[in-house]
């Protein structure tokens, strides 16, 4: 993603607002459908225009917000959104906001048509299958005694994540099947969802929300979803799951979008929650150890594993 920044001297017609802070200019990834990104792209627009949070995509002479290059890669333009993320270890009143701002959000979607819909959630099986998958290669990893190929800033790290695997992961993949088997095949109330809005992509200024970035995960699902990946990105989350989870549902449903299943609604969050963190620190050591997978920003790759490992620690206890 770059910032493109409008020259005061360029005679641009565009509100002084939104010269100062310029625009953020995305590549998607390769391989990214026109269908999809262009149905995407449709929905948050809607959205944007029902929440100042939501980013605008600028449209080209032709109208459309999405361009191909030549070799047909799809480009995008939207206002650039000021703020930063919060820390993992932000107070409780901090992620609080962001969880309300997600169910604003939500409320928006939900004026959508022809959605909201009854179905069983595509996120429940989506980790069940990752579970399955990903477990044989795991133990593979950690029935090693060496970190292999693993960079040397990484090492200390991806011994941490081992050992706590090596310790509980056979139990969690139990207590994860059993939680989220208990509601497969349930009909959920459903809508888009943003489904990738962890704590890097909710952005604040002066202790309050200012946008919400990065849409290329959206679909229809469980509001559920959402909340689950934003709250399971903080270490306070973590210290009291059940009770955050019905707080934040109380607190920021005051609608009730989730009339199936009103007493055990956080109860799947936490399930949710609880299965992709530990999907999550399995798929970071098969990557180091066993694809040899290269990133260029370790320190950051090190403070994701530092505190995947942290989390998964402190849900060993529950």
């Amino acid at each position: 993603m770059f910032r493109c920044v409008v020259r005061k001297d360029s005679g641009s017609l565009l509100g002084s607002t939104e010269a100062a802070a310029g625009f953020a200019l995305k590549c998607w990834p390769a391989g990214a459908s026109i269908q999809r990104v262009t149905q995407i792209h449709r929905v948050v627009s809607e959205l944007a225009i029902r929440t100042r949070i939501i980013p605008k995509y600028r449209a080209a002479l032709n109208g459309q917000t999405l361009v191909a290059d030549q070799q047909g890669r799809l480009w995008e333009l939207a206002t650039w959104v000021n703020g930063q993320p919060i820390a993992q270890d932000a107070d409780w009143e901090l992620v609080r906001k962001g969880a309300q701002a997600i169910g604003l959000v939500h409320r928006k979607l939900r004026e959508l048509k022809p959605w909201p819909a009854l179905s069983p959630s595509a996120a429940i099986e989506e980790r069940l299958d990752r579970i399955r998958r990903g477990s044989v290669p795991l133990q593979t990893c950690l029935a090693s005694k060496t970190v292999g190929s693993v960079p040397q800033e990484l090492c200390w790290r991806v011994s941490d994540a081992c050992h706590v695997l090596r310790l509980h992961w056979e139990r969690k993949c139990q207590q994860i099947g059993a939680e989220l088997g208990e509601f497969r095949g349930v009909d959920l109330p459903q809508h888009w969802i943003l489904r990738d809005v962890h704590q890097e992509h909710l952005l604040f200024d002066a202790g309050q929300v200012t946008g919400i970035i990065d849409f290329d995960a959206m679909r229809v699902d469980s509001p559920l979803v959402d909340f689950a990946r934003w709250l399971g990105s903080f270490q306070c989350f973590w210290q009291a799951p059940a009770q955050i989870a019905e707080q934040t549902l109380a607190e920021c449903s005051p609608d009730t979008p989730f009339p199936a299943l009103p007493a055990t609604s956080s109860k799947l969050l936490v399930a949710i929650a609880r299965a992709s963190l530990w999907i999550g620190l399995a798929n970071w050591v098969v990557w180091l150890i066993d694809e040899s997978r290269q990133f260029p920003d370790l320190d950051r790759v090190q403070r994701r594993l530092g505190r995947l490992t942290d989390y998964a620690s402190r849900d060993a206890e529950h």
